[in-house]
Formats: structure tokens, sequence, C-alpha cells
């Protein structure tokens, strides 16, 4: 892999030894994360939820209408629809969903993800 100075810079910003785990390092809509959440992107880690809901956040703007980035809430809505938030519902229809008649396809972000060694 080859990395311009300016990746290598924020990648040992991002994942340097020694710096405050608890520094927010991004912030988008209902998503934010801290430099702890970013390292769960090493190898053999569970990926934190919000990294996977800046993911969604960011793959529905650059993708087609039709095409559906459900954040991880999604799944936890859909497997237990008794004890759910109607609110977050509401939230994640308006702003991940768009019309069925021009849906082609559905990701649903999972919480279990882990990176490959």
């Amino acid at each position: 892999m080859k990395l311009t100075a300016v990746e290598l810079a924020l990648a040992a910003y991002i994942f340097g030894e020694g710096l405050d785990p608890r520094e927010v390092l991004f912030t988008a809509e209902r998503a934010q994360g801290d430099r702890e959440a970013l390292w769960s992107l090493r190898l053999k880690h569970e990926v934190f939820e919000d990294v996977l809901n800046l993911v969604a956040i960011t793959l529905k703007f650059e993708h087609d209408e039709a095409t559906w980035w459900l954040p991880p809430t999604f799944a936890h809505i859909a497997l237990n629809t008794l004890h759910h938030c109607n609110e977050m519902l509401d939230f994640i229809t308006s702003r991940f969903m768009g019309y069925v008649v021009d849906l082609k396809k559905i990701y649903a972000l999972s919480k279990r993800i882990t990176t490959a060694s």
C-alpha cells in the first residue's frame, strides 16, 4: 500500500499510541466517534457501531437513491420489534430510505462485523 505524506500523518493521528482515546475525531448527523471507535478498524477487532453509522451516512450521500444503506440501529429494530424507539425508526426511515418503487439494493450494516486478518 502506498500512502501519501498527508495520509500517513492522518493515520498516525488516528492510530498512534499514547493519544487520548476519548478525543472525538468525527461527527455526522447522529453519529459521533472518538479515537477508540476508529481503533476498532484495526485487524481482528470488532468494528464499533459509531464507525458503521458513519459509513451508512457517508454511503447514503455517495450513491443513488435506488440503494439503501441502513445503520446498525435498523438491524436492532428489525430483529426486536417489541422494544424500539419510534423516534429513531422515524429518523432512519426519513433519512436512509427512499421510494420502494425505485429500490434496487438494501444494505443493513451489522454490528457484528470484524476486520479480516
